[in-house]
């Protein structure tokens, strides 16, 4: 039996986990503002990740951190070292943008130049 409260155990002063009835519940759902034409939602805005061909990198280096990074089999790695070198870059794929940063940034490591193309 607790001495202070009958409400609160001796405990629900401390830091933790708020009781039921302890957590704020709001009166009405929020309403988000509709946005004016021409707004888009930062966080539905995706980008295209491009590998650009360079004259130091080899067929094999391309090969192994593309995988590496887009997690996909050496065939598929092959297949963009090869459109890097015959056209001169190649989109690897398409993610939000923070995905997309990511993936660049691996990519990047071993001096490779990639960009960042808004879709």
């Amino acid at each position: 039996m607790w001495t202070d409260s009958i409400d609160r155990p001796p405990c629900a002063d401390r830091p933790g986990p708020l009781l039921a009835r302890e957590v704020a519940r709001p009166s009405a759902p929020s309403r988000r503002p509709r946005p004016g034409a021409g707004w888009r939602d930062p966080q539905a805005e995706r980008f295209a990740v491009r590998v650009i061909d360079n004259p130091v990198n080899t067929y094999e280096e391309v090969i192994v951190v593309c995988a590496q990074v887009l997690r996909v089999p050496l065939e598929e790695g092959f297949r963009i070292a090869q459109a890097v070198d015959h056209e001169g870059s190649c989109v690897v794929g398409v993610w939000p943008r923070a995905e997309a940063e990511r993936i660049a940034a691996g990519i990047a490591v071993i001096g490779i130049e990639v960009r960042l193309e808004p879709e």
